[in-house]
C-alpha cells in the first residue's frame, strides 16, 4: 500500500474538514482535506511532466508552508524516493551525504539552487532541478507553472514490500550521518502506532513544530496549523507567537524539540499563563528533566507532557507521561515499550554480533529493539548496517547505540549513548546518571562528562557570580576521578533539536 493512500482515504471521509491552516506570514492559505487531495493530484501531474518517475531519488529542501505536505504526498504517490538531509548539519557531513546519495532530482528553495549551481560538477547525477516558483531560476524548472492545467485523478504507485519510499539521514550528532531506508509500510505502521498510543482522531488538531510529524497527523485526519516559528532553529523559537497560535487555534496536540517547549514553559511561567486545549504535548530528541514536567503540570490544564523514546531507525519505541514519570539518579525513565515493540538488554560491546544473548534486565547494557517500524539497513553503508542490525530467525533487531536497563516494573531506563560512556581505571562512567548528580550542584546549569587523554573531565555551564571553587569541591566529593572542571559559556548542541549535548566535540576539544 502507498502511504499517501491514508490521506486520500481521509479526504473521502471528511472532505470539508480543515487540513492545513497557514498563518498570515505564510500567505493565509488554508486547505480542506478535499482541497489537499486535489493539490496532491495537481503536484503529481506537474512532477511527472518535469520528469519525476517511480524510483527517482529526490532531494527535498522545502521549508514548511501550506504545500509542504501536499508536495511530499505527491512524491510518495508517484513512487519517488524522497531524501531528507538536514541542511543544518556540519557542512562536511552535508556535502558527503549529497555525494553519497546520488540523487536524480532536487526540489528546493532558491538558496538550494544557488548552492547546487556552484557544485554542478561535483553532483553529476542530479539531472532535474525544480524550484518553488512559477518561473525558471539558474537552470531549475518551476513547480508552480501550469499547476492547474490537469486536475485528473492520479493512479497510486503500488510499491513492493521492501521498496524504498524515503531515505532519512540522521543528524550526525554522534558521528557521520547515516541514510536510514524507509518503506511505505514503515510509515503506515508508525502512523497507526502513534494514533493508538495517543488516541488521536479527526477531532484533534496539531501544530507540528517538527515538520515530519505533519505527515502522521494529516494521515489521521487532524487539522494542521503551521507553526509561527522557524522549525529549523528550535532554540530561537518565539514563545509568545507559539503560545498565541496554540490558544487561537485550540490545538490539542503539539510536538517538537524540548528546546521549543522549554522556552514556552518559561514564558508561560513568567506571565502566569495556562493552556487549556492541549491534551498531548510531545517532546523528543534528548532526555527531559523533571523540571519541565513540573512546569507544564501547572500550565496544561487538561493535558500532560509525553516523551517518546526512539530513533530515526525505529520510532516510536517507548513512551512516558508526567503522571507516570519515575525519577531516580540511575538514569532517565523512558517508559514501557509500546504495543508491538520488543526490547532486550544485552552486554555492551562494540563488536559485530549475530545472535542475542540477554543479560539480567536490571543490569545496564546495550538496548536492542524490534518491531514493524524497525528499518532494515542504511543506504550505501554496509559496515554501519552490519554493526547496527542483528537478524535472528528472519527478524531484524536494531542496536539503539544506547545503554540502559529495565526496572522491576518493566520500565526502560536510558543511561547514555554508547559513544559517550567510557571506562577509566577499571570504573565505567555512564554519562546520564553521573551528570544528573553534577547538575544538582549549586551553581551548575548544565554539565557534560567527557573522557580526555588525562582522564575524565567535567564541562559545565555555570551560574553567574557563583564561585568555581565551591562547585569543584562538591563535584570532586561526588566523583574523585574527575581531573578538572571546564567552564563553557554554552555547551555545544545538535543542529536538529538544539538540545542534545555534543560530548564528542567537547572530548575532541579538550583531549590533551
Amino acid at each position: 500500500m502507498n502511504v499517501s493512500q491514508l490521506v486520500s482515504d481521509i479526504s473521502f471521509k471528511i472532505p470539508e474538514r480543515p487540513a492545513v491552516m497557514a498563518p498570515k506570514f505564510f500567505g493565509a492559505h488554508q486547505w480542506t482535506f478535499s482541497e489537499l487531495e486535489q493539490r496532491i493530484n495537481l503536484f503529481c501531474h506537474r512532477l511527472k511532466v518535469l520528469g519525476i518517475t517511480p524510483g527517482s531519488k529526490v532531494l527535498f529542501f522545502v521549508k514548511p508552508n501550506e504545500d509542504f505536505a501536499a508536495i511530499t504526498f505527491a512524491l510518495f504517490r508517484i513512487g519517488a524516493v524522497i531524501i531528507f538531509i538536514d541542511p543544518g548539519m556540519k557542512k562536511k557531513y552535508f556535502f558527503e551525504c549529497l555525494k553519497e546519495v546520488e540523487a536524480d532530482a532536487v526540489i528546493g528553495i532558491k538558496r538550494v539552487h544557488i548552492l547546487l549551481s556552484a557544485m554542478k560538477k561535483k553532483l553529476p547525477s542530479i539531472r532535474i532541478k525544480i524550484n518553488l516558483t512559477s518561473s525558471r531560476f539558474l537552470g531549475s524548472l518551476p513547480l508552480y507553472r501550469n499547476l492547474y492545467a490537469n486536475d485528473q485523478k492520479v493512479q497510486f504507485y503500488e510499491p513492493k514490500v521492501d521498496e524504498l519510499a524515503a531515505i532519512l539521514y540522521t543528524s550526525g550528532g554522534t558521528g557521520k550521518p547515516k541514510g536510514v531506508e524507509y518503506t511505505h509500510e514503515i510509515f503506515i505502521n508508525q502512523t497507526k502506532m502513534l494514533q493508538e498510543e495517543f488516541n488521536l482522531t479527526y477531532k484533534d488538531s496539531d501544530i507540528p513544530c517538527f515538520p515530519l510529524f505533519s505527515f502522521f497527523t494529516l494521515s489521521m485526519g487532524m487539522t494542521n496549523y503551521l507553526p509561527p516559528i522557524d522549525v529549523s532553529k528550535p532554540s530561537k523559537a518565539n514563545p509568545r507567537k507559539l503560545y498565541m497560535a496554540i490558544i487561537k487555534n485550540e490545538a490539542t496536540f503539539v510536538a517538537g524539540s524540548p528546546a521549543i517547549w522549554t522556552k514556552l514553559a518559561d514564558y508561560c511561567e513568567k506571565y502566569h499563563l495556562t493552556i487549556p486545549s492541549v491534551k498531548y504535548l510531545v517532546m523528543f530528541g534528548a532526555p527531559i528533566p523533571k523540571s519541565i514536567h513540573n512546569k507544564f503540570s501547572k500550565i496544561l490544564l487538561n493535558g500532560e507532557v509525553y516523551t517518546p523514546y526512539g530513533a530515526t531507525e525505529c520510532l516510536p519505541v517507548a513512551n512516558i507521561s508526567t503522571s507516570s514519570l519515575k525519577v531516580s539518579d540511575k538514569g532517565i525513565c523512558v517508559g514501557k515499550p509500546l504495543n508491538g515493540v520488543e526490547v532486550k538488554i544485552i552486554k555492551n560491546t562494540n563488536e559485530v554480533i549475530d545472535r542475542i544473548d540477554e543479560i539480567n534486565n536490571t543490569q545496564i547494557g546495550e538496548i536492542l529493539v524490534t518491531s514493524k517500524n524497525v528499518t532494515k539497513k542504511y543506504y550505501k553503508q554496509e559496515v554501519e548496517t552490519l554493526n547496527s542490525k542483528i537478524i535472528v530467525e528472519n527478524t531484524t533487531w536494531h542496536r539503539m547505540g544506547d545503554l540502559g536497563f529495565f526496572d522491576e516494573d518493566g520500565h526502560l531506563w536510558f543511561c547514555g549513548r554508547k559513544k559517550h560512556c567510557f571506562e577509566y581505571n577499571g570504573k565505567y562512567f555512564y554519562t546520564i546518571p553521573q551528570e544528573m548528580k553534577f547538575n544538582k550542584v549549586k551553581g551548575v546549569k548544565k554539565s557534560a562528562l567527557i573522557l580526555t587523554s588525562l582522564g575524565p573531565k567535567l564541562v559545565i555551564e555555570k551560574e553567574e557570580n557563583y564561585d568555581l571553587d565551591l562547585i569543584k569541591n562538591e563535584v570532586f566529593n561526588i566523583e574523585a576521578s574527575i581531573k578538572d572542571i571546564i567552564i563553557e559559556k554554552e555547551l555545544p548542541v545538535d543542529t536538529r533539536h538544539n538540545i542534545k549535548i555534543d560530548r564528542t566535540a567537547l572530548s575532541k576539544k579538550y583531549w590533551s
